[in-house]
């Protein structure tokens, strides 16, 4: 019969929770746990996983506890608010697996989350470097060279990035998945066959692969042409390395990777957005041919090892002398310079087709008036511009002459004043100004 206060709702509900919360983090008044003062632990419970659970109705409805150990919302629903009071916080929040994602501080929770636009410059890297590799021309017959004699050969290589990348990432997920969903799905049969089938497809590339390279080595030790089992099989490379690079790009991720719902984009605007990066990165990768070209000529002439053209004979010779060791060490650390500088000049051609993309966007917007933006006065056209495109809904809908050809409402006269004034009081202009 007593009236509900809010002091009470404090005092019996929020404050038990922020105690628990307060507790999770601290063992006295502005005390950091000992493992808590570097960094948060990765299997710790904060915000952000209350916060998820709390916008997850189905592990709500288990994890919410009363201190009779019974669960809030299996009480009639018009006790609900009442039963908040006698919650059990400790064991609602503080539950065995809250964490979704854990707390990585590393490289690999990087990599998990960034992982397509790596795979992406790592794709167009590989290809450009067997684009100006060309074939060896040393090999002696019978030797093989490490990528193969032929440019076929040569960028079939390319779709091990695929199996590479996978293990990559594979095991950026492990690091980072929360035991929340990890142990949960890891059993779900559906989600097993699944992941099953993805690392069937994604390890595909490297069997055949290895085929490929085992039926050159037979032909050439046998002497016999196997041309035609070659280019069947490389083309089933190919066809499996495309599939893998699609569903790393397109199809990498779980139903409980996405906590919210992406926004929702009209057709016409995804369709720019593809449309802006394939250029961008075409652009990209054309340019970055001219460095591949001048890297590959700058270690031609300084004579320095080219392991991908050596041959297996010459590599169980050398491998051993401390010249051929130094010569890769620097063949290793010039190409990764160049894949470094490769990387980071995305920014750059972003910026570049960004401003593009909003110079033509400007024109479309202004119906392609080109002399009318380059040439005509942009200050004198305020008042009017403004009075249309601001003022719609202004009292006064007539539009008043100021001089010459210029016209506004009378609203912004007064808006303009008080501008004029509050400019003037902070001395961002003169008091003689006009």
């Amino acid at each position: 019969s007593v009236p509900y206060r809010s002091a009470n709702f404090l005092a019996k509900v929020i404050r038990p929770m922020y105690n628990v919360v307060f507790d999770e983090n601290y063992d006295g008044p502005r005390m950091l746990k000992p493992e808590y003062k570097a960094y948060l632990p990765p299997d710790c419970s904060n915000y952000d996983d209350w916060n998820e659970m709390f916008l997850n109705p189905e592990r709500l409805s288990v994890n919410l506890v009363l201190r009779n150990d019974k669960l809030l919302f299996d009480q009639e629903h018009d006790k609900l608010f009442q039963s908040l009071q006698q919650m059990d916080w400790g064991k609602s929040l503080n539950v065995p697996e809250p964490k979704t994602h854990r707390e990585i501080h590393s490289a690999w929770g990087f990599l998990a989350s960034t992982h397509r636009i790596w795979l992406l410059h790592e794709l167009l890297f590989a290809i450009g470097v067997c684009i100006v590799a060309g074939n060896p021309s040393h090999v002696n017959f019978g030797h093989i060279p490490l990528l193969g004699s032929t440019a076929p050969t040569r960028f079939a290589a390319v779709g091990l990035l695929v199996p590479l990348h996978a293990v990559l990432w594979g095991f950026a997920r492990y690091n980072t998945t929360g035991a929340a969903v990890f142990r949960s799905d890891i059993f779900n049969f559906g989600y097993f066959t699944g992941m099953l089938v993805r690392y069937l497809l994604w390890g595909a590339p490297l069997a055949t692969y290895g085929y490929i390279r085992y039926l050159e080595w037979t032909g050439v030790q046998s002497g016999e042409s196997k041309d035609v089992t070659i280019g069947a099989v490389l083309s089933v490379h190919a066809v499996l390395s495309a599939a893998g690079f699609v569903t790393h790009l397109g199809y990498a991720n779980r139903d409980f990777d996405a906590i919210f719902e992406m926004t929702p984009a009209p057709v016409h605007l995804k369709a720019v957005r593809y449309c802006f990066w394939f250029f961008v990165l075409v652009v990209k990768f054309l340019m970055g041919l001219t460095i591949f070209y001048s890297m590959y000529d700058l270690m031609t002439n300084l004579n320095i090892v080219m392991l991908g053209h050596e041959s297996f004979t010459e590599i169980e010779i050398a491998w051993s002398s401390t010249s051929w060791g130094k010569d890769v060490l620097q063949w290793i650390v010039l190409w990764f310079t160049t894949f470094f500088l490769f990387c980071t000049d995305t920014s750059l051609w972003f910026t570049l087709g960004c401003a593009c993309l909003g110079v033509v966007t400007t024109f479309a917007q202004r119906s392609c008036e080109v002399c009318s933006f380059c040439f005509q006065d942009a200050m004198a056209k305020i008042p009017e511009l403004f009075s249309e495109k601001v003022l719609v809904w202004a009292p006064s809908g007539e539009m008043l002459k100021i001089g010459g050809d210029s016209k506004c409402k009378s609203e912004f006269v007064l808006l303009w004043n008080r501008i004029v004034e509050y400019l003037r009081y902070e001395d961002k202009i003169d008091h003689e100004l006009e």
